[in-house]
This record gives structure tokens, sequence and C-alpha cells, in this order.
């Protein structure tokens, strides 16, 4: 027996109130004013993530400052920053561990995460199997057929 793939439709919630927020300055405009970009709970996949974050930076008009992106060959984030803006890590319930970056201060540049996107919270996934029919049970107990 082999298992040949495993879909899970994005059954496991990644986005909780413990990583959920996003928060970034223009420090050339107002330097003491922070925006905290809150994603809602969920189960996302790494685009959504990226898009709502985005479109909130869009909101804000902060787009043309910042603007994230998913490199799909290294599986990891890459943020750019403008002249004046900044990006701010470095507390706890921050988005960072989600997109593979580090609790620190980003400022002007291109920042590429130095872990790759974490988007499954899970350590392991059991697999139940059927193959076996019949008398499912042993000494009066469910005989459970699991793949870890």
């Amino acid at each position: 027996m082999a298992l040949i793939s495993l879909w899970t439709s994005h059954s496991l919630p990644k986005i909780d109130c413990e990583n959920n927020i996003f928060r970034h300055t223009n420090n050339a405009k107002n330097p003491t004013t922070w925006f905290d970009i809150k994603i809602p709970q969920g189960r996302y996949v790494f685009d959504e993530i990226i898009e709502i974050m985005n479109e909130k930076l869009k909101e804000n008009n902060h787009f043309d400052g910042i603007k994230l992106i998913k490199n799909e060959k290294t599986e990891r984030t890459e943020i750019i920053i403008k002249e004046g803006f900044k990006v701010d890590f470095s507390f706890p319930n921050y988005i960072y561990p989600v997109l593979g970056f580090k609790p620190l201060h980003y400022e002007e540049g291109h920042h590429e995460s130095k872990e790759v996107v974490e988007i499954l919270s899970a350590n392991v996934i059991f697999v139940e199997n059927s193959l076996i029919t019949g008398n499912n049970s042993m000494n009066g107990k469910p005989k459970d057929d699991l793949i870890y």
C-alpha cells in the first residue's frame, strides 16, 4: 500500500489571534502613526494572505510604499519598502512567522524572508485507511488503520 497524495482542502486554520497583525508606517508623512492590518482568523492559502494584505495597504494609500510578493521558486515572501516607509514585526501577534520573517523592523529596500512560508500549523496529519473489510475489531475494540 502506498499513499499517492493527500488533499486537505485548507482545513487547518493558520491565521488566528496570535499571528494576524501586520504593522507598518509612512514615516515621512507621520513618524508617530503606525497602521495595523488585522487579517481575519481563517484558513488561507498563501496567495490569499498576500492579496488581503496588499488590498489593505491600498485602502491606507500605502501600496505605493510597501508591496508584498510571493516568490514561487523559493517559497519565501518578499517585501519591497520604499523610502519613508517601515514594517514592524517586533511584537507578539504579528504575522512575521507565517511570512517567514524574523521579529525585526524593516526599512527601505528589498527584503526576502529567511524562512519558507509557514502556512500549515499542523505537525502531524492522521490518515485513516479502510482497506480491511469484515470484522474490524479486535477484542471488542475497533481496529484503527492509521498512517502517520
